[in-house]
């Protein structure tokens, strides 16, 4: 598993820890690097020059490329393959435990575990199993703290149904149209809630597929070229933004020597990580926070209004 790990700029002998994974499923957290919360940005001639923003001005940042087959991260065996949080919490709580024995300074140090989008389910689930490792002292004890959660999907069955009103508040839609999406919302609602309450993949595949049928692609026919994540912005090529400058930069054969990562391509996003996880879409994990929170772990919700594929509404809701 591929990361990169980058020291507080300000008092790095006591700044907490923090992990960042980005959505997709299947998009690399080089991408957060570069283009978000990162210490650099580049830009569209490839040039890097150091963010005033990144988190790791008073956090040590770990932005790590999972579940595995993102980014820079690899298996040969398929039996390392990723198909739902089991297999990406059990992962991540191995990754932090390698990490804190090969960083023994940093075992004391409170642990923040955050992410977007996708990272929705990628958030609980893994703050949750770390959690319940330490409940049931698997290993050495994780100093976990909290989590954050960026413009996430968490509980499809509420973000779905709110994706209508989104669009209204935003004219992105008409009211008829939004009332023509209400319609077909139950059987949404239903085949969501089948999904979670039988955790077989061929309704939750079925599922996902009607749901995005019914209440999101109505949204994109009537607004072809939006960007789903900044509706004041047109889309860009099939990620709706133009990355083409990390593609040269991570595949120079230079930057991959540097990098120690071989021959590996990277890809801004893995699209056999993203099919693996399709299954998985419809599940929900909000209802695991309650009892971490009882128990002190502190929990943050935050989203921007302009993010359509995550609203602000549904996560609100």
């Amino acid at each position: 598993m591929f990361y990169f790990f980058f020291e507080a700029r300000h008092n790095p002998s006591r700044a907490p820890l923090v992990i960042w994974m980005t959505g997709g499923p299947g998009c690399s957290s080089e991408l957060a690097i570069l283009y978000e919360n990162g210490p650099f940005n580049l830009d569209k001639e490839g040039v890097l020059s150091e963010s005033a923003y990144g988190w790791d001005q008073y956090h040590d940042m770990i932005f790590v490329d999972q579940p595995v087959g993102t980014g820079f991260s690899y298996s040969e065996d398929d039996r390392d393959r990723v198909y739902g949080e089991d297999g990406v919490a059990n992962d991540m709580l191995d990754f932090v435990y390698e990490f804190l024995e090969m960083h023994d300074d940093l075992k004391d140090r409170p642990l923040f575990i955050t992410g977007e989008s996708y990272a929705g389910h990628y958030v609980p689930a893994v703050s949750h199993r770390i959690w319940r490792a330490n409940k049931d002292m698997e290993g050495p004890h994780i100093h976990l703290q909290g989590l954050a959660v960026g413009n996430g999907l968490t509980d499809p069955a509420i973000q779905f149904n709110a994706y209508g009103d989104y669009a209204v508040e935003n004219e992105l839609i008409s009211y008829p149209l939004r009332a023509a999406m209400s319609f077909f919302y139950p059987l949404c609602g239903l085949a969501t809630n089948l999904c979670q309450g039988t955790g077989w993949d061929l309704p939750c595949l079925l599922g996902l597929q009607y749901c995005m049928a019914t209440q999101f692609q109505p949204i994109l026919s009537v607004n072809p070229s939006i960007n789903v994540y900044d509706i004041t912005r047109e889309c860009e090529g099939r990620l709706c933004y133009d990355f083409s400058a990390a593609d040269e930069f991570l595949n120079d054969p230079q930057t991959r020597k540097m990098l120690g990562v071989g021959d590996r391509l990277w890809v801004s996003c893995a699209m056999d990580v993203y099919e693996d996880m399709s299954s998985d879409w419809l599940t929900k994990y909000d209802d695991i926070l309650p009892e971490m929170m009882a128990d002190g772990i502190r929990v943050m919700i935050y989203a921007g209004d302009l993010d359509l594929i995550c609203n602000y509404l549904g996560n609100r809701r």
